[in-house]
């Protein structure tokens, strides 16, 4: 006879809702900067693409977060090295077209 134990309950992992963007191929500059305040958890009229990281208090988490969005919405793969040279939201955006910053 097999006794099966119940499998413990994960632990819920607290995590803001995922923003619904639409991926055609090529992201917009407004959907992106739409993406920029989710992860921020800021309104998206704060947030430009001229708008400086350090001012919006971007940090290791927003680097994750802004890691795992692109990949997983848009399969988009970005380093933490092309991260360290992004100063502004316009060069985060420049990493989803490949052209660096």
């Amino acid at each position: 006879t097999v006794v099966r134990r119940p499998t413990p309950a994960r632990p819920a992992v607290a995590r803001a809702p995922r923003l619904a963007l639409a991926y055609h191929g090529a992201m917009e500059q407004s959907e992106f900067i739409r993406l920029i305040a989710e992860i921020l958890e800021v309104d998206a009229d704060t947030v430009t693409a001229e708008s400086l990281l350090d001012d919006l208090d971007w940090d290791s988490m927003s680097n994750l977060s802004f890691i795992a969005e692109l990949d997983d919405t848009f399969g988009i793969t970005v380093t933490s090295d092309e991260l360290a040279n992004a100063s502004t939201v316009a060069d985060l955006f420049a990493l989803t077209t490949r052209g660096g910053a």
